[in-house]
C-alpha cells in the first residue's frame, strides 16, 4: 500500500514538472527565436519479486529470462521520473518586421553575442543599436562579427544573406554565424541564449543558414497544442492526487480500525 503512495507521488511530481515546462513554452510564444521544450519521462527500473526462501536475489536478476523457474512471482514498477528536458530546434515561421536591424535565420545556425559570462548563441535576431553605435540584443549584449563587436558609423545599414554588413555602402564586418554538430549539448540560459556545454571546440562548425534582413523568426510554440497538453497534464495531476488521498484513507483505516480487531 505504501508503494502505491510512492508511485502516485512520483507521477504527480513528474506531471508538475511537465506543467512547468509547458507553462514556460506558452509564456514565450511571442518571444523571437524561442525553441520549445519537451519533457521526457522514464520508468524507474523494474524490480523482480521473489518468494521466501528462493535463491540469491542477484542470481535471480542475472537470470531474469528464466526467473519463472526460480521462484519469482513477477515484477513491479516503482513509478516514473524525469529523464530529460529536450529542446525542439525546429524552424519557426518567419515574418517581415520592416526593421533593418531585425534578422532571421533561414536554416540551421545561431548568432553569436558577447555576455559578461562569455560568448553565447541565439536564434533571436531582434537587434538594435546602443548609444555607442554597437549592434546589440534587447538585453544589451553586443552582437559579434568576425572581428569582434560590431560598431556602425553610418545610417544606411544593409546585411546580405551571408551575414556581410554594409554601412553607407562600405563593408564593416561579417556576422559570426555558427552551428553545432550536437544540439543536445546546448544549454538554455534565458533571454533566448544558449551555452555550448560540450567544452569542446569540435562541436562548433560554420553555419550554412542564410540571413534575411528586416525579418524575424517567431517561436516554434503552437499555443493551441500547448494549452491542450496543459489541460491533459492537469487532469493527470488531479488523478494522482485522488490516488494519494485514497491510499491515505486506506492507511488510516488500517491503523485505526483493523488494528483494533
Amino acid at each position: 500500500m505504501i508503494r502505491g503512495l510512492y508511485i502516485a507521488a512520483s507521477s504527480a511530481i513528474s506531471e508538475n514538472k511537465r506543467i512547468d515546462v509547458i507553462a514556460n513554452n506558452i509564456a514565450n510564444v511571442n518571444t523571437s527565436g524561442f525553441k520549445k521544450d519537451t519533457m521526457i519521462t522514464e520508468s524507474f527500473p523494474d524490480v523482480l519479486m521473489k518468494r521466501m526462501g528462493s535463491t540469491d536475489y542477484k542470481d535471480i536478476v542475472a537470470k531474469a529470462p528464466i526467473a519463472s523457474k526460480m521462484g519469482v512471482i513477477g515484477k513491479m514498477n516503482h513509478g516514473v521520473r524525469v529523464d530529460e528536458v529536450f529542446t525542439n530546434f525546429e524552424q519557426g515561421s518567419i515574418s517581415s518586421s520592416g526593421n533593418p536591424l531585425d534578422l532571421a535565420f533561414q536554416g540551421k545556425g545561431f548568432f553569436t553575442v558577447e555576455t559578461p559570462a562569455g560568448e553565447r548563441y541565439t536564434r533571436s535576431g531582434e537587434f538594435t543599436l546602443d548609444s555607442e553605435g554597437y549592434i546589440t540584443t534587447k538585453e544589451g549584449y553586443r552582437v559579434q562579427g568576425q572581428n569582434g563587436s560590431i560598431q556602425v558609423d553610418g545610417k544606411n545599414i544593409s546585411i546580405n544573406e551571408n551575414g556581410q554588413i554594409f554601412s553607407d555602402g562600405n563593408e564593416i564586418d561579417t556576422l559570426k554565424l555558427v552551428d553545432f554538430n550536437d544540439y543536445m549539448l546546448l544549454k538554455k540560459e534565458g533571454d533566448a541564449l544558449y551555452l555550448d556545454a560540450s567544452g569542446d571546440a569540435g562541436n562548433m562548425k560554420e553555419s550554412e543558414g542564410l540571413i534575411q534582413q528586416g525579418f524575424l523568426e517567431a517561436s516554434n510554440v503552437n499555443s493551441v497544442k500547448q494549452m491542450v497538453e496543459m489541460i491533459t497534464m492537469l487532469r493527470s495531476y488531479e488523478a494522482n492526487q485522488k490516488v494519494i488521498k485514497t491510499h491515505d484513507e486506506l492507511l488510516g483505516k488500517s491503523v485505526n480500525e483493523i488494528a483494533r480487531v
